[in-house]
């Protein structure tokens, strides 16, 4: 008997399947089906019905049909109705059984958890960044968290299972320890979405900043190593890119930047220091640090810039939880000629026209008129916010975020929903 089988992405995956050129195929019972490489993606549920004969059917007499579920709107696409006619045809001249077509109930009457969902590890789901991540996901009914025995969690083998099970896994380890979980993966339908430093500016690799150009998105869209910038690097980085890429700002300029920061971003150890009853009266102020300009965002401010130099870079770690400011200070003689708080404020507004992460205020904001960028202001918040202020001589351009948020955490799931197709804030917020 030639029959039609009906299934869902991924469904092939638990099978043994053989590789084609073009397609994977692979046997079940009495049925052969074929799955276009271009279908296999996690964004849609592909969907393929194909008729033929048994194990040593001849693979081209074999007929296809399929379609795309979309799991964001719960539609198919148009050529619903041709399938589903296709298919009744042939249950109505016997070649599918008709207890095997079930058309209707996949499309309309299943609940999203029946289908494939995606698998998630977090090497490093200990740390700060990875238990947000994990936290992210909790309200999540699309994801599937793989959970590694926390004894195991070192266990290099142990690891490797897990980065190689999932769809994607995020790294939030030390540079090191993300680089030995590279070396690990030898699936090579993983995506791999790093938090660490290690990869930032190395070929190859994907900068999680998907704001900066089409480039930048179009590259996360279709990647399989993907590099979530560094808090600092974010704020400074989506200053002073708009403005190189514009003209405004000279490559050659001797950038500086000052960045505040809560304590969350500098790890476990300093937030339980700051928590600490009896924690030095130091901790109470904030605290500048990489005094010797070695700080380690320093590299990617450059590369992914495109200045000349590396900046003047001089970050404050401070007594509260989580939320930052970037400033970059700026003189309008060395700009392009004509600059003014206004054209700079106009460039970066039009740059990021359209990006529901990245606000860029108006002149005339809160923060005129109190004269105070608080530090903590957008804590709990994933999105980005630009401040142009200053006169005719000296300009200040400023971010305020969240480090934990567009900083860190909420930068790594915007990633993953670009590589998903999904809205780019399904599960943050904004």
């Amino acid at each position: 008997m030639m029959y039609f089988r009906i299934f869902p992405y991924g469904w092939f995956q638990k099978r043994l399947f053989l590789q084609m050129s073009d397609y994977f195929y692979f046997i079940y019972g009495d049925a052969v089906f074929i799955v276009s490489k271009k279908c296999i993606c996690v964004k849609q549920l592909s969907v393929c019905l194909l008729y033929g004969g048994k194990a040593d059917a001849d693979l081209k007499s074999l007929h296809t049909y399929s379609l795309c579920y979309n799991r964001e709107t719960s539609k198919a696409n148009t050529d619903v109705q041709t399938f589903i006619r296709d298919a009744k045809l042939l249950c109505q001249v016997g070649v599918i059984s008709k207890d095997r077509y079930k058309i209707n109930d996949l499309f309309h009457n299943r609940k999203e958890d029946e289908f494939m969902k995606t698998k998630v590890f977090i090497d490093g789901s200990a740390g700060t960044t990875g238990l947000r991540i994990d936290e992210r996901f909790a309200n999540r009914d699309d994801v599937e968290i793989l959970k590694i025995d926390p004894e195991k969690r070192k266990d290099v083998e142990e690891r490797k299972k897990m980065i190689n099970a999932s769809d994607i896994t995020f790294l939030c380890l030390p540079d090191a320890a993300s680089r030995e979980s590279v070396s690990l993966v030898e699936n090579d339908q993983v995506c791999i979405i790093d938090t660490s430093t290690a990869h930032r500016t190395e070929a190859g690799w994907a900068y999680g900043f998907p704001e900066l150009s089409k480039e930048h998105r179009e590259k996360i869209k279709t990647g399989k190593r993907i590099a979530v910038p560094g808090c600092h690097a974010t704020g400074f980085i989506s200053v002073v890119y708009p403005l190189v890429a514009n003209g405004i700002l000279p490559k050659d300029y001797p950038v500086s930047s000052f960045s505040l920061s809560g304590y969350s971003g500098a790890g476990k150890n300093t937030i339980a220091a700051y928590q600490s009853l009896d924690r030095p009266e130091a901790f109470s102020s904030g605290r500048e640090y990489a005094l010797t300009q070695q700080h380690k965002h320093l590299k990617e401010m450059k590369a992914i810039t495109g200045i000349d130099r590396l900046p003047l870079f001089s970050p404050i770690i401070d007594d509260y939880y989580s939320g930052m400011v970037v400033s970059v200070p700026l003189y309008t003689d060395m700009l392009k000629a004509g600059s003014t708080v206004e054209s700079v404020r106009d460039c970066l507004a039009k740059h990021y026209e359209g990006e529901p992460f990245i606000q860029v205020c108006p002149l005339d904001n809160e923060v005129s008129e109190s004269g105070f960028l608080p530090g903590n202001g957008l804590s709990g918040w994933d999105g980005l916010k630009i401040y142009v202020t200053g006169n005719e001589d000296r300009i200040v351009v400023s971010s305020q975020f969240d480090n934990l948020g567009k900083g860190a955490s909420g930068a790594a799931i915007q990633c993953m929903n670009i590589v998903l197709g999904y809205d780019e804030s399904k599960g943050l917020n904004l």
